[in-house]
């Protein structure tokens, strides 16, 4: 394909006698070599790859094509394969558009679902927080409330009681607020990606 030159059409149909190669053409193909109009075809080749032939009829005149006509046919066929080329190169590049395109519309929709994930997660963690937290923290005021206003010197067993379920009930509260604090530390990462700076 490298040295694809322009070819008349007499010169086709002997080397295509003399190989057998008839048999090989498509139904079309063999038509156009049969065409007495069509005389000159003129390979259209890219990069070492024959990309299509430009096909010509005849001439007016009866004298055969002179060097000149042929170089001139090479430039033409030249400058239709870059056409060419060019033409596929922008229908590539529209298709890919497109897919980005289409790949940025799926990015957006997969941010909104994480975001509205998070904000559910926000909303599941605030009513935990009122729930258990709040509310045991709520129960160890009360607790050390009616402690404060026991009879004084009396620290009967009730009171000792009462002191310890206010002590464990903290103790428990931290270690919840603790985990919390660990399961939110965690979430930074997703924060700079969906909110980036």
């Amino acid at each position: 394909m490298q040295g694809a030159k322009v070819r008349l059409r007499e010169d086709i149909e002997r080397e295509l006698n003399l190989s057998g190669g008839w048999s090989g053409l498509r139904h079309a193909e063999k038509r156009l070599l049969r065409e007495d109009e069509l005389a000159t075809w003129v390979p259209l080749v890219s990069a070492g790859e024959l990309r299509g032939v430009l096909i010509l009829g005849k001439r007016e005149e009866e004298h055969a094509l002179e060097p000149r006509d042929l170089l001139i046919l090479e430039t033409v066929a030249g400058q239709a394969t870059t056409a060419a080329e060019n033409v596929a190169l922008v229908q590539r590049l529209r298709e890919r558009v497109v897919e980005v395109e289409e790949a940025n519309e799926e990015l957006a929709l997969a941010k909104q679902l994480i975001l509205r994930a998070a904000e559910d997660e926000q909303t599941r963690l605030s009513h935990w927080l009122h729930d258990e937290p709040v509310q045991d923290l709520s129960g160890a005021r009360i607790t050390l409330t009616n402690l404060l206003y026991a009879p004084e010197g009396q620290l009967d067993q009730s009171t000792l009681e009462g002191i310890e379920q206010v002590r464990a009930t903290l103790k428990e509260t931290v270690s919840k607020l603790r985990d919390l604090s660990l399961y939110l530390g965690s979430s930074d990462l997703l924060r700079a990606v969906l909110h980036p700076r």
